[in-house]
């Protein structure tokens, strides 16, 4: 994707390598920020609190999944339901097909 598409260079992209994963997985379409991830079971999403927004990241990719309960899966799904899914978008500092950082992610 390219700066046009994604409108968001110039215009705060370096959010990108300061929210989660430093942008690894995107950003938020409007800001480029993200936070997370949020697990719902095996799946983990990211957030943009304040454009309330959500994107899928994949699933089994971190372990603390493991250690939660449903009772605490099906509390984030209900708070996830209120975030409109959409793309994220990457910049240049996100490593898209190659690997993670060096913190294990």
């Amino acid at each position: 994707m390219n700066s046009d598409d994604n409108k968001i260079r110039g215009t705060g992209v370096t959010k990108l390598s300061t929210g989660a994963f430093q942008g690894y997985f995107g950003g938020c379409p409007h800001c480029g920020e993200s936070e997370g991830p949020h697990n719902v079971g095996r799946a983990h999403w990211l957030v943009c609190r304040e454009h309330c927004v959500r994107w899928w990241i994949g699933e089994n990719l971190f372990a603390a999944w493991r250690s939660e309960t449903p009772e605490e899966w099906e509390k984030t799904r209900c708070w996830l339901s209120g975030f409109r899914m959409v793309d994220p978008v990457y910049g240049e500092d996100s490593n898209l097909g190659g690997e993670a950082d060096g913190n294990g992610l």
